[in-house]
């Protein structure tokens, strides 16, 4: 059985372009970027990048993907890359293992 996952590698970090803000004119610097490989069962994986996050780049290793990241649309589910967390491997089936937690009502 293949599951996905998500495999950073050691490959250096994209810088953000810069680009002008519309509203204030001012020239901002976009969030850097990181290669991303998606394991889908395939022979070989997908290539594409990921936000660095604000707490500093994801180490190189497997991950699972996280976050709101698929909707329902017009055409069935759709992918909201913006939305996309990376949890690593072992981080996500320990918690997958866990028991769920319930908000009390109330």
């Amino acid at each position: 059985m293949n599951f996905i996952h998500v495999e950073i590698t050691a490959e250096p970090i994209e810088p953000g372009r810069t680009f002008t803000d519309k509203q204030t004119g001012m020239v901002r610097p976009a969030q850097p970027k990181q290669k991303a490989y998606l394991w889908s069962g395939g022979s070989y994986p997908i290539p594409f990048t990921v936000n660095v996050p604000a707490s500093g780049p994801y180490r190189p290793g497997r991950y699972l993907m996280a976050g709101d990241v698929f909707k329902p649309g017009q055409y069935g589910l759709e992918f909201r890359a913006i939305k996309l967390e990376l949890v690593a491997l072992d981080e996500g089936v320990k918690q997958a293992g866990e028991k769920p937690k319930v908000a009390a009502v109330g």
